[in-house]
């Protein structure tokens, strides 16, 4: 703190500088990681009538916040930044680093993907790409470390994924750690439902399994091989919430997956 006085109190001895000469000075201190006397220097600068509407400078100042773990107010200067100027990816960006330093990286990753879908945003396709993978591995990374707290909160989860082989090994996973019984209730539950859109007929009667499907027992019920999937981790949070699960909430999960 007192080296952040001490700063100030130099900016402020100094003459006064013009606009340019401040984003200049900012920039200079920026690239020299002085992030204590950019942030001044940039504050200055958009105190004067021309940074009102800098949405670089906006962005600017987020980035120095960034670096000084401020990131409230980095947050509000990037979001700022897109006010001014909708179009521009970088306030965009700083968005989405604020974000994920709040530990928001699901927000951010739809900001991500809100450019990505924009035609009037410009940005380089590559480098979105990049940037919705890493963040795509922060979510996952965050998302298999929780313990769903509901079904729901799971299907929201799992929903959030784009990887299909991690979905489908741990649905395979699911139906492995189910006893015969259960996957042959889930079994015929499915068949039902592939069957018709309801479990009644027309005429008010329920539908039964089709003739082909009747005479399928537990003994059919075999476990999934997950040859295909050995290079695919297994989520204990995730087995252990559905092995806590009560039979009729597993079968529950299971379609609505």
């Amino acid at each position: 703190m007192a080296e952040f006085a001490d700063e100030e109190k130099t900016l402020q001895s100094m003459p006064e500088r013009t606009f340019k000469e401040l984003k200049s000075e900012g920039n200079h201190a920026y690239k020299n990681k002085d992030y204590e006397r950019a942030e001044i220097a940039y504050s200055k600068a958009l105190d004067m009538p021309e940074g009102a509407d800098d949405a670089k400078l906006f962005a600017n100042r987020a980035a120095t916040l960034l670096e000084l773990h401020r990131f409230p107010e980095a947050l509000s200067d990037s979001e700022r930044a897109i006010e001014i100027s909708g179009t521009w990816i970088k306030g965009y960006h700083r968005k989405c680093q604020a974000l994920k330093a709040l530990g928001r990286v699901e927000e951010a990753f739809d900001v991500y993907k809100l450019v990505q879908g924009s035609e009037s945003i410009e940005h380089d396709r590559e480098w979105l790409a990049s940037q919705l993978l890493y963040t795509f591995n922060e979510i996952v990374d965050d998302l298999v470390n929780e313990t769903p707290s509901s079904i729901d909160r799971f299907c929201e989860i799992f929903s959030k994924l784009e990887d299909m082989r991690l979905k489908l090994s741990t649905l395979a996973r699911f139906w492995n750690a189910s006893t015969p019984s259960h996957r042959l209730s889930f079994f015929r539950n499915i068949a039902l439902l592939a069957g018709s859109s309801s479990s009644t007929s027309p005429t008010g009667q329920e539908i039964g399994l089709p003739p082909s499907l009747e005479g399928v027992g537990e003994e059919q019920m075999v476990a999934l091989p997950l040859d295909n999937y050995s290079d695919v981790r297994e989520i204990d949070n995730w087995m252990a919430f559905f092995e806590g699960l009560e039979l009729d909430n597993q079968l529950t999960l299971l379609q609505l997956l």
